[in-house]
């Protein structure tokens, strides 16, 4: 593969093939033999049944004693399909260069103030910023607090959430473009410190990047621990404590920090007064929100299915809430709840510290993840229609503009019918089907 050898992502000459990471994969649960078996065909490059039910998780990696790092032999098995057969057309949602997307789409039916905290997000570059990440865009609002307001945030959908879900599905060559080119643009514009909105990000400059020969030197820190730094040192003012019973939910790229990125989490929400009780599957075996579930197919009922799961695991152990600190997981999380009529509050730990501290979040969840809704029930059509493709090289167009178009039309027009409540009922009765 070039400048793309297995070499680089795994470690095979320390790998025995034993087989544990597949065996404490909290999706595959592998007996000793059946895992043995599907970890030399990865090897080997073969066709194996693990890339079907892959989660993109990361947790193999923290079961491997030898740091081989398995989730890089699997996602290289993806990068290999890939360059084989492209990508399924409904991967053409989280591609933003590709013209009818999800951020594209949500701009076409955004009011017009959260389009207006998009525009600041895409001013230039300067001093140190708060990098907002892709999927944050997906809830502009989330953002619109006092706790943020000197932290110069910046980073559309253009920034591609510094390749983050691009690696989770395997695309090695196109987050190498990505690492290239945001790495060049931090330190052409001189910034010397970044807060992420997202593990995601942190992770993606911190570790992955540097696989692929992007390096920066650069502070980085994620919101939440800028946020429990703040509280603990008195420049944030807890005026109301919380109470509650709540469940957090680990996101996949959390792993790839560790203790770390868990433990300033809980620390967190401890910190706001509330109550921890864990899922069956937390931290290292935490069970992906449902992005990662659809890493080789792209299929919505892949998704759809798999955070089912977590949100019925989070149900069972008798919460008020879950609280996330990933913004995509939001966005699944939030889509499946009201696609599955499950009901139980979604928070970000962010709004979180904003009702300790006396401001009220405008927590716009269930309304935005019927926007989204909108956008996939287009895009499912138009994909029937489409054939699979590689991703273009122009990663970031020069033109930013929005072309309204005949799929923006209809969609405008999905979006107000699906403001119905009658309609939503039919929606979601239609899907108890599948």
């Amino acid at each position: 593969m070039g400048k793309y050898k297995l070499s680089k992502f795994f470690n095979l000459q320390a790998c025995t093939k034993c087989g544990n990471c597949l065996i404490n994969c909290p999706v595959l649960n592998y007996d000793i033999n059946k895992a043995k078996l599907e970890i030399k065909k990865l090897i080997n490059l073969e066709d194996s049944e693990v890339l079907y039910h892959c989660h993109s998780c990361f947790s193999c990696n923290l079961f491997c004693e030898y740091s081989c790092k398995p989730y890089n032999l699997i996602l290289y098995n993806l990068f290999i399909r890939y360059k084989k057969y492209g990508l399924p057309p409904t991967a053409k949602l989280v591609l933003p260069n590709e013209t009818f997307n999800l951020w594209n789409g949500l701009k076409s039916i955004l009011p017009q103030y959260e389009k207006n905290i998009i525009k600041e997000w895409s001013k230039p570059l300067k001093n140190n910023i708060l990098l907002v990440g892709c999927f944050t865009q997906i809830f502009p609002y989330l953002t619109d607090s006092s706790l943020l307001e000197s932290l110069n945030p910046r980073g559309t959908e253009k920034f591609w959430c510094n390749a983050g879900h691009i690696y989770q599905l395997g695309l090695f060559n196109i987050v190498d473009k990505i690492g290239e080119i945001l790495l060049n643009k931090y330190k052409s514009c001189g910034i010397k410190k970044i807060i992420t909105f997202m593990e995601a990000e942190y992770s993606m400059i911190k570790n992955i990047f540097p696989i692929f020969g992007h390096h920066i030197d650069i502070e980085l820190e994620t919101l939440s621990h800028y946020l429990l730094e703040r509280i603990r040192n008195g420049d944030i003012k807890l005026r109301n404590r919380l109470r509650g019973k709540i469940t957090i939910h680990d996101n996949c790229f959390s792993k790839s920090l560790g203790e770390d990125s868990w433990n300033i989490n809980r620390d967190l929400v401890k910190e706001l007064g509330l109550e921890i009780y864990e899922m069956k599957h937390n931290k290292k075996s935490s069970l992906c929100c449902g992005f990662g579930a659809a890493c080789y197919s792209f299929s919505v009922l892949d998704i759809i299915k798999q955070a089912q799961c977590r949100l019925i695991e989070a149900k069972s152990v008798n919460v008020q809430a879950i609280v996330v600190y990933c913004s995509a997981c939001l966005f699944i999380l939030s889509v499946a709840k009201e696609l599955l009529q499950i009901k139980i509050p979604i928070f970000h730990v962010f709004e979180l510290v904003q009702l300790a501290m006396g401001e009220k979040p405008i927590h716009n969840h269930s309304e935005r993840a019927w926007d989204i809704i909108s956008i996939f029930t287009i895009h499912l059509i138009y994909s029937i229609f489409s054939k699979r493709f590689k991703i273009k090289n122009n990663l970031i167009p020069e033109n930013s503009e929005l072309k309204l178009s005949f799929n923006f039309n209809i969609l405008k027009i999905i979006n107000k019918l699906l403001k119905i409540k009658l309609l939503r009922h039919f929606y979601v009765c239609s899907l108890k089907d599948y």
